[in-house]
Order: structure tokens, then sequence, then C-alpha cells
């Protein structure tokens, strides 16, 4: 008889019941779920090895090695409209091994506000991937219509081990983040997003848990509610949607305890305008509404963004009579401005509005009108604003091709490229590759081809 010591059988596989259910609710096969997933990672630069085969692993109760549970969870929230985390598909791992994601909520108490944002900081910084995967539009209607019937909250009183919050304090809080602001007018997103981020760490630990009364209170959540606004838009232009979409959220719990109703629904009106880059721009139109619908009775100035994000969706829709009527009252609006005070505000002014113009009529096909507003919006646009005319020369040439003006079309196309020289947008990168797509379409002529070549070799640094 042999001496020899038997191996301990292997513990049996228990089926993954959650996973099971979800992709039972998803209504998808193994064969489409393994597509999904892979379209998913596509979508973040990733190539994910995953077939049928690998999903049935899954459901037998087997940790998927080769591709993220974060992507798999992504691609169940993007099928069902809510939130799913590893949790959820019953892939977190070991307790305490990873950060969980936070979900999109909106947020009543301001000491879990501040745990979670500062917990998100950490996360963006370690750049942890629970944080930066997908949040499905659907899912922001909730907050949002948490927001729009909430109850004045209570002033927050600080209470920390932190310093007395002073005015002087949030001056130079507000003034750094006007620096951050000023280098993503001018190169893109994502050279100002990792040191504004720092800088909240840094700077507004200090004052969300400092100690102050409940008028300093509402100050310390308005400037913490316009920095997180203001990060969110450079994490959008850097590409990485999931994540700005959380920091939007923040800042809309953030406003609602800072007791500005008009910050709240500018922050709305930032998740429906970046959505296109997000890939999901018809389903934020409700967001719009929201906002118009909760400043009601406030400055015309105030709403006049509101109106040109709502006409920007009216243009999408084709309804150019209620985008003629959405554009008219932003531009009265912006008349009345010296009956708003609020300083960042300004950031929506008269070229702004003609951007948005310009926009809508090349929607709609009013080829010769947006040409013309091109020049409204250059003549009074700020030249710190280096991204906005990068853009609008995009449009420009996007107007020439579309009515044959391919020389013109070109000319508009180097010049945008003269300006995005160093530049690091999402948002230009996307316009930059649709014209790629028009030169190629006219490859024939050596100078489209160079200019083609040219976006090109620009991308791929």
């Amino acid at each position: 008889m042999s001496s020899g010591m038997y191996a301990a059988p292997a513990p049996a596989l228990r089926p993954n019941s959650q996973l099971i259910s979800l992709i039972e609710q998803a209504a998808m096969s193994n064969k489409q779920f393994a597509r999904a997933v892979r379209d998913t990672a596509a979508r973040h630069g990733r190539d994910a090895k995953c077939t049928h085969t690998s999903v049935q692993r899954w459901r037998d109760g087997r940790m998927s090695r080769a591709v993220p549970p974060e992507l798999i969870a992504e691609t169940l929230a993007l099928r069902l409209g809510r939130i799913v985390t590893t949790a959820d598909i019953g892939m977190a791992g070991p307790a305490g091994s990873a950060r969980s994601p936070w979900t999109a909520e909106f947020l009543d108490d301001p000491v879990e506000l501040v745990a979670v944002a500062r917990a998100l900081w950490v996360s963006d910084l370690d750049q942890h991937s629970s944080t930066r995967y997908g949040i499905p539009a659907a899912a922001l209607s909730g907050p949002a219509l948490h927001w729009l019937v909430a109850d004045t909250a209570p002033a927050p009183v600080g209470h920390g081990p932190g310093a007395e919050v002073t005015p002087i304090d949030l001056a130079r809080f507000s003034t750094t983040f006007q620096a951050f602001d000023l280098i993503a007018r001018r190169t893109g997103g994502f050279a100002a997003r990792l040191p504004a981020v720092q800088f909240l760490q840094s700077s507004l630990t200090p004052l969300l848990t400092g100690r102050y009364p409940g008028a300093v209170g509402r100050r310390v959540f308005r400037s913490a509610a316009l920095a997180h606004l203001s990060v969110g838009r450079y994490t959008h232009d850097a590409g990485l949607h999931g994540l700005a979409r959380r920091y939007l959220l923040l800042a809309l719990s953030m406003a609602h305890h800072g007791e500005d109703r008009v910050l709240g629904a500018h922050v709305l009106a930032a998740l429906a305008e970046h959505a296109p880059l997000a890939g999901d721009h018809p389903d934020t139109f409700d967001l719009v509404r929201a906002a118009l619908l909760g400043t009601a009775g406030h400055g015309r100035r105030a709403r006049a963004a509101l109106h040109a994000a709502e006409a920007r969706f009216q243009a999408a829709r084709q309804d150019a009579r209620a985008t003629a009527l959405s554009l008219e009252r932003s531009a009265k609006g912006l008349i009345e401005a010296s009956s708003d005070n609020d300083a960042w505000l300004d950031y929506f002014g008269a070229a702004e509005l003609a951007d948005t113009t310009l926009r809508c009529l090349l929607e709609l096909g009013e080829l010769q009108r947006a040409r013309s507003e091109f020049e409204t919006a250059s003549a009074s646009r700020s030249p710190d604003r280096l991204t906005d005319q990068v853009l609008a020369f995009c449009l420009l040439a996007t107007a020439h091709f579309r009515s044959g003006e391919i020389s013109e079309a070109c000319r508009a196309v180097e010049t945008a490229l003269d300006h995005a020289q160093g530049m690091q947008s999402a948002a230009v990168n996307v316009q930059l590759a649709q014209l790629a797509r028009y030169l190629d379409e006219h490859r024939g002529t050596g100078q489209a081809a160079a200019l083609g070549r040219r976006i090109r070799s620009s991308q791929r640094l």
C-alpha cells in the first residue's frame, strides 16, 4: 500500500446567482454579453479577451481574471440603466481589497457627503478603476429629481478638529480654482485635472472639516460645489466620463447644502452638456428640463446658459422653431446681465451663445447662417479660450465640407490644427476625428490627404 498522501479535493464551485440574475434581467445570451463586454472595454481603449465560454465560467462561479470585474459591472449598468457594482455581480473580491465605487446618489447628510468626496479624491489620485467606469445616463434622473423636490437643507455647521474657516480662506481657495479654469481653457481639461484634484485634497479638506457657523458653512459648501463642477468639466475633457459624472453629482449635492439653486441647475446642465462625449446625449434632456423648472423665477442671466443647453437638444431633435425660441431666451438673459451678480456666471457670455448658435445651425443644416455665426463667435471670444476657438474652427470646417467648399474647409482645418498644438482635450479630439473622416472622402486632393495624416499623427501623441 502506498504511503503517499492523497490531495484534498478542490472545493466545488457554487454558481454565481447574482451575476446569472443580472444577465437574465439584461435579456442577453452568453455570446451577446461577451460581445457587450468587449464593446465596453473598447470604449476604455482596452482589448478584453472575452468569449461566451468566459461568460459561462463566470456564471459557474469562477472569478474573472482576464477581464476586470468593473468592466463586467459597467456593461450590465449600461444595459440595465442603473448602477451595478462589483459586489452586485458577486465579484467584489476579499473584504477590504478594494474601495467600493460610489453610486449615483443625492446625498442629504453633509457629513456623509464630505466623507464620500474625500474617498473619491483618494480613489481618483490612486487611479482606482472602480471610480472610472461608467454611470449610465438613466441613473442620473434619480439625483436630478431628488434635487428638484428637496426641501431647503439646514445650514451645515462645522465642529471639526480643523481651524476656524474665514472668508479669506474661501477667497484664496476660489482664486486658485480660477487658475485651474484658465489652464483648462487654454490647453484642455487633461492638464488641469490632476493638479485640481490634488488641491481639493490638500486645501478643501481643512475647509470642510474645520469650524464654522451655518452662514459660513453655506459658503464652504457652495465653494466646494463650484470646485467640483470645474473638476467634473476637466475630467470630461480628459475623456473619463464616468468619473466626471461622479464629480458633478457631488457638486449637485454640495450646491444643495450651499443653498444655491442656480448653481445646482448649472451642474445639471453640465451633466447634459457633456453627454455627447459619453455617448448617451438623447437620454439627458430631462436634466435640462429639471434645471429650468428648478430655477423658475431666478434671474434671466442665470438661466441663459440653461436655455442655450435646451437649444442644443432641440436642434438635435431637428425642431428649428423650438431651437430659435430657446436661443432667443438665452440672448435676452444675457442682455439682463446686471440682474445677476455671481462672478462664476461669467463663464457664459456672448461668445458662448454664438458658439451654441453655430452648433445648432450646423445641426439643423443651415450652413450659410452657421458660417456667418462663426465670425460673431470669434469676435466676442476672450483670447484665453483657446479650446473654444479650436472647436469653433472645427465646426466652421464641418460647415464648409457639408457645403462642398473643400478648399475653405481645409483652410479651417489647418487653422484648427495650428491652434490645437499641445492641447489635451477629448472634445477637440472628437471634432478632429470627425474632420479626418471628411478629409478621407477627399483624399485625392493633396492638401486633404496631408491634413488627414496630420490629424492622425497628432492624436497618436
